[in-house]
């Protein structure tokens, strides 16, 4: 999911404290809103990225007037993930609204987890015992590997 924050912004040294519409501290609490969904679910296979967070001007006397920020959230189970997902959106609303910042988001992809076919697990197991290999399953979570 991508996120979309605006506003004035302006020059570090001249706007007060109190007048601010910071769209760098909007983004940074989201990405930390983002880790405590993910966590909150109590299950290890609940993960969620903020892998992109850019903020505009982007220069040390600027106070952020925009910015971008890109979540990635995956699960092996779908219910969970979109209630994740939901959870950051709703925290995303929130946030842009006590700090009096514009929000747009857009959900980029949302495929169901794709588990392995069966099959295809009990060959590579069955395989690893005529080597006399050990093995583990272990859930991947890469889209390439779906």
């Amino acid at each position: 999911v991508t996120f979309d924050f605006v506003c004035n912004g302006g020059h570090a040294g001249a706007l007060l404290m109190p007048y601010r519409r910071d769209a760098g501290l909007v983004a940074a609490e989201l990405a930390l809103s983002v880790e405590q969904w993910a966590l909150g679910t109590k299950a290890v296979d609940t993960v969620a990225t903020t892998g992109v967070l850019q903020v505009y001007p982007g220069a040390v006397n600027s106070v952020p007037r925009e910015a971008h920020v890109e979540v990635d959230v995956r699960d092996i189970d779908e219910e969970r993930r979109d209630g994740v997902l939901s959870s950051i959106i709703r925290s995303a609303e929130v946030i842009a609204r006590k700090r009096s910042v514009e929000m747009e988001h857009k959900i980029v992809n949302q495929d169901p987890p794709a588990p392995c076919d069966a099959s295809v697990i009990d060959a590579v197991q069955e395989s690893a015992n005529e080597l006399g290999l050990t093995s583990r399953r272990m859930v991947s979570r890469a889209y390439h590997d779906a």
